[in-house]
């Protein structure tokens, strides 16, 4: 017996972050899994985001960047719209080996702190990655090719032996 595993499908968003007190700037991504993206929902928790990363630089202090993973985050807040998009997405927290932490103030929003106290209130940009659609391998090609050659040829044979009772 022939069993088949399929991937959990999930959306991959990415992030940019913009500071705005300073210069700090920064990139991530994040992937949710799409059971999570049901319309006019609000999620929150870990369980169906399946990556996160975020790099923020420029940061007034030393180190000049710092970076968070999913190991890092201990809950998001993820709302949709009716079409099932994300309309809000929040870091509720984070906090770093390198003593950064990271605080949910509003949606979109985050007071990132270091040891020392409140360094910035950063903006989440968010848009959908681009998605690559497979394409089927050459064997899956040349098979649908031969089937619908065969199923022709087929096809002719099956009117020719009609015509030949005729």
């Amino acid at each position: 017996m022939v069993t088949s595993t399929s991937e959990a499908q999930a959306a991959t968003f990415d992030l940019s972050f913009t500071g705005n007190s300073t210069s700090i700037t920064g990139t991530g991504t994040v992937t949710i899994d799409d059971v999570l993206l049901i319309p006019n929902q609000a999620f929150f928790g870990l369980t169906g985001i399946t990556a996160f990363q975020a790099t923020l630089t420029n940061l007034p202090t030393v180190p000049n960047s710092t970076t968070f993973s999913l190991a890092d985050v201990s809950a998001f807040i993820i709302f949709t719209d009716s079409n099932a998009s994300i309309t809000d997405f929040n870091l509720a927290s984070a906090s770093n080996a390198g003593g950064f932490s990271a605080i949910g103030v509003d949606p979109f929003t985050f007071a990132l702190q270091d040891q020392v106290g409140t360094l910035d209130t950063v903006t989440i940009g968010i848009t959908p990655a681009a998605t690559s659609v497979p394409e089927p391998d050459f064997l899956t090609m040349l098979g649908a090719v031969t089937v619908m050659g065969f199923g022709t040829a087929f096809k002719r044979k099956l009117a020719q032996k009609k015509q030949n009772k005729a």
